[in-house]
């Protein structure tokens, strides 16, 4: 078996994000899933790009060594800048398949996750690579002190029966909650809409908001129409540009409700617009409660979601033809055969991870060769102590 190679010496961190254009393949797992069976192959047309979608079952072994579907394995091919970007622009996709497989089967499946992204573009000699690890062993820390005062002042709010909109404002909380956990942004976006949704006419009332009046060109007849002239007040009284948000968020959920536009430009959208709107849902949430905005508001928002993952980028070096970057039938990749996790408590009371891994690079025909270059710990800091060549030597 062909190995290459991996320089010797300590990986930086973190590594960056550069511009290097060219067709990917980046690759997904769900698991639990439905068996397939069989090997599907789309090529869907878009504007500027054909997209190749692949999907086969993976497959694991009972005591016996009989194979048995475990998930599902997707691969989407297509243009993009660099692996950031073929993760997030096929992940639309790599959903897509799953929640459309979800439906004809009538069987709920797990998430996809993150397998590695790498460019597939043929007579390139430099090809980026950055690749995922899941469930790793490594312990999460509780990533956030609570102050005691705010935590009162909300609970004896929202446990007073004499509370103005407790019903709607706590459904608001609820929604801005979901919102945190979601990580796909169009679910985060929704969210957050619907929780301004819910305390718009209550925003109304207390901002004393007029009625949207609409004309009729023919008769001059006025009348009242329902709108969200409540969030629409909050929005410009609390940003900078407030109606224009108004609109934008607006028009982003008519085309995400209503589906007037394609998912992969609502995508991106949905991206921008929520993070504006998240931190303002939970304001306007506080300003109905009347409570004192700054020890609620000095927060920024983590979506504190768990196990920890996190990834190893690089790039493969002489490696013009697609096929010394294969192993069988997958992609040149590392396997996990273990990993030595040294956790240190920092003065701000979160965790700092010392991962010494022991992996082994699968695939890569030499002269080919893998640089690796820099490593992203999501959710936590985290740090790889010196990761020497023989820890990725395959055998």
């Amino acid at each position: 078996m062909a190995t290459g190679s991996v320089q010797k010496g300590p990986i930086p961190n973190p590594f960056e994000t550069i511009n290097a254009k060219g067709r990917y393949a980046a690759v997904f797992e769900a698991k639990p899933a439905v068996r397939l069976n069989r090997s599907f192959d789309f090529t869907i047309k878009t504007n500027d790009d054909e997209v190749r979608l692949l999907a086969r079952d993976i497959l694991g072994k009972d005591s016996d060594g009989v194979p048995y579907p475990v998930g599902i394995r997707i691969e989407v091919n297509l243009i993009a800048e660099n692996p950031d970007d073929a993760i997030m622009k096929a992940g639309d996709w790599a959903s897509g398949f799953v929640a459309t497989t979800s439906f004809v089967t009538n069987i709920g499946i797990g998430e996809i996750k993150e397998g590695l992204a790498c460019n597939i573009t043929e007579g390139e000699n430099l090809k980026e690579f950055m690749q995922f690890f899941h469930d790793l062993p490594v312990p999460s820390s509780s990533i956030r002190d609570i102050d005691p005062d705010p935590l009162i002042a909300l609970n004896t709010k929202l446990f007073d029966a004499n509370t103005k909109y407790l019903d709607r404002i706590a459904r608001a909380i609820a929604w801005y909650v979901k919102g945190l956990r979601e990580i796909n942004s169009i679910d985060k976006f929704t969210a957050i809409w619907f929780g301004f949704e819910t305390i718009s006419e209550p925003l109304k009332e207390v901002l004393a908001a007029p009625d949207m009046i609409r004309h009729c060109s023919n008769c001059g007849f006025q009348e009242k129409f329902p709108s969200l002239t409540g969030m629409r007040a909050f929005l410009k009284a609390n940003h900078e540009d407030g109606e224009g948000l108004y609109r934008e968020a607006n028009d982003l959920r008519v085309s995400i409700i209503h589906s007037t536009r394609r998912l992969t430009e609502v995508t991106p959208e949905a991206g921008r617009v929520a993070p504006v709107l998240q931190p303002l849902l939970r304001k306007a949430v506080i300003f109905l409660l009347g409570l004192e905005p700054r020890p609620l508001m000095d927060k920024k928002p983590i979506a504190n979601v768990l196990p920890i993952k996190f990834a190893l980028k690089g790039r493969f070096v002489d490696a013009p033809k697609f096929e010394q970057t294969r192993f069988e039938d997958d992609y040149a990749h590392f396997e996990v055969t273990g990993t030595k996790v040294g956790i240190h408590v920092q003065n701000d009371k979160t965790l700092k991870y010392d991962i010494t891994p022991n992996w082994k690079l699968l695939g890569v025909i030499p002269p080919a060769r893998l640089e690796m270059y820099g490593h992203r710990m999501y959710y936590e800091d985290g740090v790889i102590k010196d990761v020497q060549a023989s820890d990725f030597r395959a055998t």
